[in-house]
């Protein structure tokens, strides 16, 4: 069962998914709650971390792509999530700032929100 489920393209990509979302949060948490970074900025540290982690697992196991030169997927890849990254700040900028919502509870939603525009994209 457990083999099968490694073989299926969508659930290797869920896989990765809630992995890069998990670390997306918590490097977000460390950066916030133990270094006293801003949120916003830990905001970014966050994100890049979890879109880092999610295309080279993603591109490795998910995929297996086994080509050298992906300079072109790179640089779509990236348009994207940096698209996602700005969307991104605006939520949890206007969650926090105009709503006064918890920076960790706004990152959840945040996460969310981006999670949809990366699907769309």
């Amino acid at each position: 069962m457990i083999e099968a489920l490694r073989k299926n393209l969508l659930v290797r990509f869920l896989i990765v998914g809630v992995a890069s979302t998990v670390l997306n949060y918590s490097v977000y948490a460390f950066f916030y709650l133990v270094a006293m970074v801003d949120y916003g900025k830990s905001f970014i540290i966050g994100f890049l971390c979890g879109v880092a982690f999610s295309y080279f697992l993603n591109r490795a196991w998910t995929f297996q792509v086994k080509t050298a030169g992906h300079t072109r997927d790179v640089w779509r890849y990236f348009t994207l999530y940096a698209t996602s990254l700005l969307i991104g700040l605006v939520c949890i900028s206007l969650a926090v700032e105009f709503f006064a919502a918890d920076p960790l509870l706004a990152n959840l939603g945040t996460i969310l929100v981006t999670t949809c525009t990366n699907y769309t994209g």
